[in-house]
């Protein structure tokens, strides 16, 4: 029962469940679970837009080694070192 409590409390502090509109026919349960869900979707989307984030340096930081090396190799054709 302590970690119902706890959870509500902590559900009710959160944004998401502030925007859940309570019907009449919806039980407290039933309303810190609906609470509980929004809160992990958007924890969900909180971790995709993370790794999306990550993805795009990786891929900048990638192309940006690649043009180094082309640029390099433009300098110099001769050249058959490798800046990897």
């Amino acid at each position: 029962m302590k970690s119902f409590i706890a959870l509500t409390v902590f559900l009710a502090a959160s944004p998401a469940f502030s925007q859940l509109r309570r019907t009449s026919g919806t039980s407290t349960p039933d309303y810190a679970r609906e609470a509980r869900k929004m809160a992990e979707a958007q924890t969900e989307i909180t971790i995709l837009e993370k790794l999306e984030e990550s993805r795009l340096n990786d891929e900048r930081n990638r192309r940006v080694k690649f043009e180094s090396v082309n640029f390099n190799m433009v300098q110099d054709p001769n050249s058959t070192q490798s800046n990897f």
